[in-house]
């Protein structure tokens, strides 16, 4: 298994379903893409080891689930994060899934763990129709997910990124 990934489910990008073939192929896919926050944490690398890989991510810091995300190029967005300066200490992620399915599991992790440094919580795609899928992702153990906290902030701070006011405010109530 390559460092970071959780599962591989070395599936094409298949033709898009609908109706009850995307029900069903939701259905089997819920058991295998459902993780524990420690497990990810567990099995999150400092780095996705295969070029081009397509897929959900999280990024852990300090212990912490703390982003939720898709790319169809991990190591892309990755490159992106590091160009910003975003601190992360691992990454780990679900490859895989066909393009047409990584906003559905996505947005199941996010509105099951709703990470810190997730913003945006109200795009689903499909997912109100993915039953299964998103009671079995918010069923899993999310202890290990950075809780969001309020920020305080001053004007000249109102221009930063929401994961910037995350972790000031996180190092805040540390110390």
């Amino acid at each position: 298994m390559n460092a970071g990934i959780l599962v591989d489910l070395q599936s094409s990008d298949a033709p898009f379903l609908g109706g009850s073939a995307r029900d069903t192929w939701f259905n089997q896919l819920a058991p295998r893409v459902a993780f524990a926050s420690d497990e990810v944490i567990r099995k999150a690398a400092p780095d996705i080891d295969r070029i081009f890989q397509s897929g959900i991510y999280f990024l852990v810091w300090r212990d912490r689930v703390c982003y939720v995300g898709q790319s169809t190029s991990i190591p892309s967005r990755l490159a992106q994060y590091q160009r910003e300066r975003r601190p992360y200490d691992g990454v780990a992620a679900i490859v895989g899934l066909p393009r047409w399915a990584l906003t559905e599991v996505e947005y199941a992790y996010i509105h099951a763990w709703e990470p810190a440094w997730n913003v945006e919580r109200t795009r689903s795609g499909g997912l109100a129709e993915q039953d299964l899928l998103r009671e079995t992702i918010a069923a899993t153990n999310r202890a290990s997910v950075m809780p969001y906290r309020i920020p305080l902030v001053t004007r000249s701070d109102l221009d930063w990124p929401s994961w910037r006011l995350q972790i000031r405010q996180y190092l805040r109530e540390e110390n």
